[in-house]
């Protein structure tokens, strides 16, 4: 009994190590799982009350309160700082955190250095960066001021947003680019978290064409016009506030179509690099297991 006590000891620690693995393993198809149903259920909200003019669970009620100038469920979930652009957010930040570990374990236990894992990293924090800070944003008011260059002076000022804008972009694109080539290169990388990255990238890609193309036929506009159909002049009704008053369309494509293909770019990233990260573990482990 004695001495079959540190064999028993070694057999626990590894069923621990395997149910760890297996909920590990688990765990991006869970993220996956979370964005699709939270989406699915805000669509859901926003069918009900904006639609239809129910009052669910006492939200319609709720948001005649907070957002009196604005009271419509697509709004509160989608715009700029909701609840849609916060998961969004974490899911960048975990993935810069991921990205980084991926880059450390290469580093230091495979010994070599992933210059695709590398550019993620700071692909990343730019790009979270842009999203939660707007960096363009106070990169433009900083320049304006220190130039005296006023919004008043549209031209110069249009032509300063616009090159602010390409350069971040530019940046922001050839690092993430480059990066995904060079790690779909990488023949020791996991092919699933291959396939997953490829797919955050082409949600992220979808996006920003929308966006970059919204104002060509103003198609924006007239899509989400059409698809708000009879339901926009009541809905015109109830916004007050500018700039959403007069841009129902506009507004819905830009909420309830984009920021949606953000969210899941954003969780195909960072699934992917879960799998990568215990692709990795696996492998090292399986090394340890067999030395």
């Amino acid at each position: 009994m004695i001495k079959d006590e540190p064999l028993n000891n070694v057999r626990g620690l590894q069923g621990k190590k395997l149910l760890l693995l297996k909920i590990l393993n688990k765990l991006p198809w869970l993220i996956l799982f979370f964005t699709l149903s939270y989406i699915l259920v805000m669509y859901f909200f926003s069918y009900m009350i904006d639609f239809k003019g129910s009052d669910l669970l006492g939200l319609g009620t709720w948001l005649e309160k907070v957002r009196p100038g604005y009271p419509l469920f697509w709004i509160y979930a989608f715009t700029e700082g909701s609840p849609t652009e916060h998961i969004q957010w974490t899911f960048i930040g975990v993935s810069l955190v991921l990205a980084a570990a991926c880059f450390f374990v290469n580093r230091y236990f495979i010994k070599k250095i992933s210059w695709g894992w590398l550019l993620l990293v700071l692909g990343l924090a730019l790009m979270l960066g842009e999203d939660y800070y707007n960096i363009r944003h106070k990169t433009v008011d900083f320049i304006a001021n220190y130039y005296n260059i006023s919004p008043a002076t549209m031209f110069s000022f249009l032509h300063l947003r616009t090159l602010v804008e390409l350069v971040l972009y530019f940046l922001l694109g050839l690092l993430m680019v480059m990066a995904l080539l060079l790690i779909l290169k990488d023949r020791e990388e996991s092919g699933r978290g291959k396939k997953l990255l490829v797919t955050g990238y082409f949600f992220y890609a979808l996006a920003s064409i929308s966006s970059a193309t919204r104002g060509i036929g103003n198609w924006y506009a007239r899509v989400g016009d059409f698809l708000l159909g009879d339901n926009k002049i009541r809905m015109a009704s109830l916004v007050t506030e500018s700039p959403y008053r007069g841009n129902l369309g506009f507004y819905f494509m830009d909420f309830v179509w984009e920021e949606p293909l953000e969210l899941l770019g954003a969780t195909f990233i960072v699934a992917s690099l879960l799998v990568f990260l215990i692709y990795r573990t696996n492998k090292g482990q399986i090394h340890i297991d067999k030395r």
